[in-house]
């Protein structure tokens, strides 16, 4: 099938809009392989909005369903910028993190204490012990503060959805990363 200039088409896989998409982006497709509808002039239709063939119209989700993918949405870009936090660090590294830091804390409040792991990580580092802690330190706390407002930010949006009475009211409700 081709698309016409100018409409908007949704493509449908299990009763399930998963694309929105126009003449730019798609000219033509086997409908074989590819179910799609022209989407009514003026219609707002959303992905993961139901579609019924039998009936051939889009079904408008209840809105506590949509309270429910708007949360799902919320957490998956909470969850994403978390794992680009988490970039580059190996499992050794996580593995070591709790040791690392506990030696760390110790040996900044008393450079007395025996620190096994960071002396043979500063060693290799070609750096002292008092500088690798510093690091650590100031590590741990960037990554707990930024994880602190990524954390309260989707509880607040979370918080916003519930209190949401209205479709409306969910379409402001937009996830835009705090650390930015």
């Amino acid at each position: 099938m081709k698309a016409k200039e100018g409409v908007l088409y949704a493509m449908i896989q299990d009763d399930e809009v998963v694309q929105i998409f126009d003449s730019t982006q798609l000219r033509e497709w086997d409908e074989n392989a590819i179910f799609a509808v022209e989407i009514p002039q003026g219609k707002e239709i959303l992905i993961g909005q139901r579609y019924d063939k039998k009936t051939q119209s889009f079904v408008e989700k209840s809105l506590d369903e949509l309270k429910e993918d708007l949360k799902a949405q919320i957490s998956f870009y909470f969850e994403r910028e978390v794992s680009y936090m988490q970039a580059g660090v190996t499992q050794g590294e996580i593995a070591t993190y709790e040791s690392q830091k506990r030696e760390a804390q110790e040996y900044l409040a008393d450079n007395n204490t025996p620190t096994p792991l960071l002396s043979e990580i500063a060693k290799k580092r070609g750096m002292s012990v008092a500088n690798l802690a510093a690091k650590i330190i100031a590590k741990n706390e960037a990554y707990v503060s930024n994880l602190g407002k990524l954390l309260g930010y989707k509880q607040s949006l979370c918080k916003q959805v519930e209190l949401a009475e209205s479709k409306e009211a969910l379409k402001g409700i937009i996830y835009k990363s705090p650390l930015t």
